[in-house]
């Protein structure tokens, strides 16, 4: 089993590396073209590369475990807001940024609201970023150690450079014809889920068996709050995700970016639903077989490839969840270094070094401390499904008001924006350190004890945005004629 999956492994990476150094050459020392693909991405990749993007290995694993361990909707509610927010993106928001012609995300924020702002939110957005981006590189981790017999540490950091190896030189342009392979390997390992699952379990193991069991909704003690609060993380947190608005930002027309967000919002929820299932007739299975899961050493997924499938479904699935990965990290990976180049440090593309691109120069050096954060945070807390929630809390948090309604509500201004973002963030972050876990993982980053207990446990997510939204309200309304809006954006 080790052998082929190596050898897939290796070979996997060095088609995609070499895929993306072939199409690096389209950049043509162009920062345009780097970051936002000359603004030429036609709908077929427009959809497939939001898609490969918003399917994240992290997000198969995660919503396996905590399907096997909470019940079907603590998964369903993972892909529900994943998939829901490409769709409200698709709704309210990518026509009217598309227009707009922007380079990264915190640029709105700066048109709408100053240079203050716009630093405090690419702040917010690298974080979340590197947060993100080590979700991602959890699952080749595990991948690794469970498959490859290499240790989890090693897959992390050889995934990461393989990544930076074509990010660097290309950037999107790579990216977008990477997403294609690593997009078809994702379908692959999908279809071979959904046969696997019907041929191991019957016609039974295809139908959502806890659909019904709305108590993880509604019953505190059955995990509600934490269920909503994944479920606003990633469904209204994931709205302003950078690497999204880059593929929005990319896309040759409005209409275009419009559709692509709505064929990559079916899309995802396509793919999570039967991952889900699988977790679900997992547990009858393990009981049968005698067979001991335990999610929080091991993947509940890699324990059923390991003791029950079949070797060649086991290679398909595992290389769909390999190419998941990297999909998303490296976008991910670009988007952040972008905001640091342009937004934090403050290049464009008319700046020069010795006649060269400085905002492409920085942009292809920024990817390194970037990735490298996210290898910290994968070390860090190796969890299945938490880093991509803790990434979109963040967002949520105090940065998603100011963005909805910059959009939408002629009264916002700049005293409001800021009290928004610094209310909601340090709201969460006070929470956070004062609840013993977060989403069912235990705080060992930052605990203070004595005050909450682990029933609290989801709600700092659903009170910080509450308390961002009415801060922004209040403030933007006593400001009025001291800090008039910027009626121009």
């Amino acid at each position: 089993m080790i052998e082929p999956i190596t050898l897939g492994v290796v070979l996997f990476l060095t088609v995609i590396i070499g895929v993306g150094v072939y199409f690096s050459k389209w950049v043509k020392g162009k920062s345009s073209r780097y970051l936002v693909a000359d603004r030429k991405l036609a709908l077929v990749i427009a959809s497939a590369t939001m898609m490969a993007q918003s399917i994240d290995a992290d997000l198969i694993l995660g919503i396996t475990n905590l399907s096997f361990l909470y019940g079907f909707w603590s998964g369903a509610v993972m892909i529900i807001g994943l998939s829901g927010a490409l769709i409200l993106i698709g709704l309210f928001f990518a026509e009217p940024l598309n227009k707009l012609r922007l380079l990264t995300l915190p640029d709105f924020y700066k048109q709408k609201y100053g240079r203050a702002v716009e630093i405090i939110v690419s702040i917010l957005m690298v974080l979340s970023s590197a947060i993100f981006i080590g979700g991602c590189l959890v699952a080749v981790g595990f991948i690794s150690q469970s498959f490859l017999g290499i240790p989890y540490w090693l897959g992390v950091v050889i995934v990461a450079v393989a990544i930076l190896l074509y990010i660097i030189p290309g950037g999107l342009v790579s990216i977008v014809h990477t997403d294609l392979i690593q997009l078809s390997m994702i379908f692959i390992g999908t279809m071979t889920v959904i046969i696997f699952i019907a041929t191991t379990f019957g016609f039974n193991g295809i139908i959502p068996q806890g659909v019904s069991d709305i108590n993880q909704l509604t019953n505190p003690a059955r995990g509600a709050f934490v269920n909503w609060a994944i479920l606003l993380a990633l469904g209204f947190g994931n709205i302003i995700a950078i690497d999204f608005m880059g593929r929005i930002f990319a896309t040759n027309n409005p209409k275009t970016a419009k559709k692509a967000c709505y064929i990559a919002g079916i899309g995802t929820f396509l793919v999570g639903i039967p991952f889900i299932l699988i977790a679900e007739s997992s547990i009858n299975l393990f009981t049968t077989l005698n067979i001991s899961a335990d999610p929080t050493t091991e993947p509940v997924l890699f324990t059923l490839l390991t003791h029950v499938s079949p070797a060649v479904p086991s290679f398909l699935i595992l290389m769909g969840i390999f190419a998941a990965a990297i999909s998303t990290a490296d976008g991910i990976t670009l988007a952040a270094s972008a905001i640091v180049s342009h937004n934090i440090l403050g290049y464009t593309s008319r700046d020069r070094i010795d006649h060269k691109n400085t905002l492409l120069l920085m942009s292809r050096l920024d990817t390194i401390p970037i990735m490298a954060l996210g290898v910290l945070f994968a070390l860090s807390i190796p969890t299945p499904g938490i880093l991509i929630i803790l990434s979109f809390d963040v967002l949520l948090a105090g940065a998603v008001v100011p963005f909805i309604l910059g959009v939408f509500w002629s009264r916002s201004n700049t005293p409001a924006a800021i009290a928004s973002l610094l209310g909601g963030s340090l709201t969460r972050l006070i929470l956070f350190v004062l609840t013993p876990t977060f989403y069912g993982v235990p705080n060992t980053i930052l605990y203070i004890g004595g005050f909450f207990t682990s029933t609290f446990d989801g709600i700092p997510t659903i009170i910080s945005p509450i308390i961002s939204l009415a801060i922004f309200v209040v403030v933007a309304l006593a400001t009025q004629k001291s800090h008039p809006p910027n009626i121009e954006k």
